[in-house]
């Protein structure tokens, strides 16, 4: 009798199958992008779309990760100095225990300024909710709104997994 978290076809027979590096393929997060430009108006809608994430590793001890994935917007700031990118708006999905391919399927919405469009990046990064560590990343990706063909007059929709 199966616990219904796995089923038996997905068990392998093969030890030596599952840690085969040829068999493995690497974490990914699924998202989607999309500025929508308000007519006579300087700020733009942009929805963020968190989708899902495939192949997460399992903790050090062996145990299950517990996933989440935060969403921060950043504005890059040019100076001399070199600065940091500064945080103009923070989002976190769920955490869905016990996964190593979580569906999230959650969209974000916020405002930016039209004029800042071409200065704002994304970063998504996956994180594992650990009771004893805290919070651990487990790996993180970005992109720019130009990259993703958002600054232009009329956007579509852009979806990737990275």
């Amino acid at each position: 009798m199966s616990s219904g978290r796995t089923s038996q076809s997905s068990i392998k027979s093969n030890p030596a199958d599952l840690h085969s590096p040829d068999k493995l393929s690497p974490p990914a997060v699924t998202f989607s992008l999309l500025a929508s430009i308000i007519p006579d108006s300087n700020t733009v809608k942009l929805a963020m779309s968190v989708e899902s994430a495939t192949d997460l590793p399992a903790r050090d001890y062996g145990a299950h990760c517990d996933p989440w994935v935060s969403v921060t917007i950043l504005r890059d700031r040019r100076s001399i100095r070199r600065r940091p990118p500064a945080p103009v708006a923070f989002f976190k999905t769920k955490t869905i225990r016990h996964a190593h391919n979580p569906f999230y399927s959650q969209t974000f919405l916020t405002d930016i300024q039209k004029n800042e469009m071409k200065e704002i990046s994304l970063q998504f990064s996956v994180m594992d909710q650990d009771r004893y560590c805290g919070s651990v990343e487990m790996g993180h990706t970005s992109i720019t709104l130009k990259d993703a063909k958002q600054t232009v007059e009329e956007p579509e929709k852009f979806t990737t997994t990275q």
